[in-house]
């Protein structure tokens, strides 16, 4: 006789003698059981899953034959620990932590399905069912558990022993039968498989399901890149890729893009992972898994002393790869790390507080940053650029500023890792102050070197920073060594003071004038006994005059309209756009102050969102501009961006709406302040007279 044999009967006469001596313990392993099934509902695939995981299968089939439910998996056959393991409860003989189950009760969900159970292993079967156990004893079924005491089973239908005998020869060890099962019921769960029950599985790489209507084939690769990173891509409900660090029981896994970038995963993604999904959302748009405690059915976690501490690693670890990724010891795909853990989902649960705070507290706890200089300092030490700079400002400016520079990381890291300054922003509240702005702009090398539109920006809010200070705290600034290019050369503001002839270079001269007010330029130039000539543009009166705006569409490109709009001829471009996209029947928003990389968020009557961006041209011009992060926004929405182009002359304007810009048109980028140059456009046209 077999080993397993022998041992299943050897269970069978104990556990039978134990249930005639002790018929109350019968009973209430009974209702235990039948809370548990309950408890479990919506969780049985999860089971069967972990448990095939656990015996090292790397395949699982789920089918139906003859209103039976059949799940076979390719691990190593039982044995008696196994069976006595499955027959008892809470004394399971895996080991925590070195598998994904370990209570040893989670196969008594099963019994939710029917209340006979078949299994084939090691060329025997045997059975777990509620009939045969009350006949034993000669008790009703409803005093009787499911899974308790298992019986040899020698009478198998032909069929069935075919099927199943088919399976095992197609390398499946281990077949269950569930027997008549409730398979309506259990259809509602296997919809909802996906993708994500299998990226933290350790030996699964196929499974098949064809249940009914419900059919579906997963497929998972793991590619190692290092001894604890991976890329797994699942091949399921769609096709996906995870970069997934582990470090001992617990695992971080970041989205992976087709174009070798971690991105962002969805909301519905983000969620914590006892090896297989929970319903609770993480922190951050990533998923992480280690061993937590969770409730019987595994939806949600447990907040005690070992989810803590799971938490705790997972902070760890986080805070492992952000150090990595800062040191530049991390594949070019981590780059946009960042990007992620600057994003937080919408869930604020004790666990999710827990994380968050700990990777901050490992962030500007301990001086892990390293500088040009060579000295390490906390986040919270770190001299943040003006928001007011565009990044390519930035670079420039720690290119050529030695002072900068050795407040700064490595150049590499900031053109390699995008949102780096809005990162360690979150940390530090470290700026750099007026005084430095001026010294920084008393570096003849440093102002000789960059070009006209940063020094414009530095100079013009130096200025709106200064007079702000004044005003507020009477904190007055030496500001007659800033250096400044003029038409010829570069001078000090006290050389432009004392030599009436010198002025800025009329391109600095423009990006003062567009970046402050005119009584900020005026304040500045009494403050250093200027002429206001050498700072201030000359500018062409506006007519007060009001004029109002016919609309006539072009009837080629653009939908009829019959009645005529009247626009205030003096209004803003955005403005001019917004009485257009009322008279179109959409509700139309200015958001230009925002500098969310568009003017104009525009609603139509079926709820849809437009985000347009206002450029008014001027009367010869056939080219116009849009910056970095215009051009992101569009990226951004695609088809719901457009560009809303306004021309006008003395009698009339044309409006051209160009959709989706960046599919339609062809962008240049040039170097002044960094925007991207068009010269040839179409779109729909809207022609406005004036009278």
């Amino acid at each position: 006789m077999g080993i397993l044999k022998q041992t299943v009967e050897n269970i069978s006469a104990d556990f039978l003698s134990e249930a005639k001596n002790s018929p109350r313990l019968l009973e209430d392993m009974a209702s235990m059981e039948k809370y548990m099934a309950e408890s479990y509902s919506g969780r049985i695939f999860v089971e069967l899953l972990q448990n095939a995981d656990d015996s090292g299968s790397n395949k699982v089939l789920l089918t139906e034959q003859h209103g039976h439910i059949i799940f076979a998996n390719s691990g190593r056959c039982f044995n008696g620990n196994d069976v006595l393991s499955i027959s008892r409860s809470g004394a399971s003989f895996k080991e925590r932590g070195s598998t994904i189950g370990y209570r040893g009760i989670g196969f008594k969900s099963t019994t939710y399905l029917t209340s006979e159970i078949i299994i084939f292993s090691d060329n025997i079967y045997f059975t777990f069912s509620k009939s045969i156990c009350a006949k034993a004893l000669s008790k009703t079924e409803d005093r009787i558990p499911t899974v308790r005491i298992p019986f040899l089973s020698d009478n198998i239908d032909a069929e069935l022993d075919n099927y199943v005998q088919l399976l095992n020869a197609q390398g499946f060890n281990t077949i269950f039968v569930f027997k008549y099962a409730k398979i309506n019921e259990f259809l509602g769960e296997l919809y909802d498989i996906s993708n994500g029950y299998f990226l933290f599985l350790n030996n699964i790489n196929n499974c098949v399901i064809d249940v009914r209507d419900c059919k579906k084939i997963f497929t998972i690769d793991r590619k190692s890149i290092n001894t604890n990173t991976l890329i797994i891509t699942i091949s399921g409900n769609n096709k996906e890729s995870w970069v997934v660090i582990v470090k001992g029981s617990t695992s971080v896994a970041f989205k992976y893009s087709v174009d070798n970038r971690i991105v962002p995963c969805e909301d519905n993604e983000a969620l914590y992972h006892c090896y297989l999904p929970t319903f609770d959302k993480v922190a951050f748009p990533i998923k992480v898994n280690s061993d937590f405690s969770t409730d019987p059915s595994r939806k949600h976690l447990n907040f005690d002393e070992t989810t803590e501490k799971a938490i705790l690693r997972i902070a760890d670890l986080i805070f492992d790869i952000i150090c990595n990724v800062f040191l530049g010891n991390h594949n070019l795909m981590f780059y946009n790390i960042l990007s992620i853990l600057t994003t937080s989902t919408s869930s604020f649960s004790k666990a999710n507080t827990l994380l968050k705070g700990k990777v901050r507290e490992n962030i500007i706890s301990t001086e892990w940053l390293l500088l040009n200089s060579g000295k390490r300092i906390s986040p919270k030490d770190y001299k943040v650029l003006p928001e007011w700079l565009e990044d390519s400002e930035k670079n420039i400016i720690r290119r050529y500023s030695g002072y900068v520079n050795s407040h700064s990381l490595q150049n590499d890291i900031y053109a390699n890792v995008s949102l780096i300054e809005s990162f360690l922003s979150q940390y530090s509240n470290n700026k750099f102050s007026i005084d430095e702005l001026i010294e920084i702009m008393e570096d003849s090398d440093f102002v000789s070197s960059i070009n006209s539109q940063t020094q414009g920006k530095m100079i013009a809010n130096i200025i709106k920073a200064g007079k702000a200070s004044q005003f507020i705290s009477g904190q007055n600034y030496d500001y007659s060594q800033i250096l400044v290019s003029t038409n010829d050369n570069v001078a000090t503001i006290k050389d432009i003071a004392r030599n009436s002839s010198i002025s800025f270079d009329d391109d600095v001269k423009a990006v003062v004038n567009e970046n402050i007010s005119s009584t900020d330029i005026e304040w500045f130039c009494k403050e250093n006994k200027l002429n206001i000539e050498a700072i201030k543009l000359d500018k062409d009166p506006i007519n007060d005059k009001e004029s109002e705006f016919i609309i006539k569409i072009n009837p080629i490109s653009a939908p009829v309209i019959n009645n005529t709009p009247m626009i205030s001829r003096w209004r803003s471009a955005e403005q001019q756009c917004i009485e257009f996209e009322k008279y179109l029947g959409n509700k139309a928003l200015d958001v230009s102050k925002q500098n969310v990389g568009y003017d104009i968020e525009s609603t139509n009557s079926d709820g849809s969102k437009r985000y347009i961006e206002v450029k008014l041209l001027a009367k010869n011009s056939s080219s116009f501009t849009i910056t970095n992060n215009e051009y992101t926004a569009a990226h951004q929405y695609g088809e719901k961006y457009f560009i809303c182009l306004i021309k006008q002359d003395e009698n009339e304007a044309k409006m051209t709406y160009i959709n989706n810009p960046l599919k339609k048109l062809n962008f240049e980028k040039r170097v002044r302040q960094w925007e991207w140059y068009c010269e040839q456009y179409n779109g729909d046209e809207y022609i406005v007279s004036m009278k």
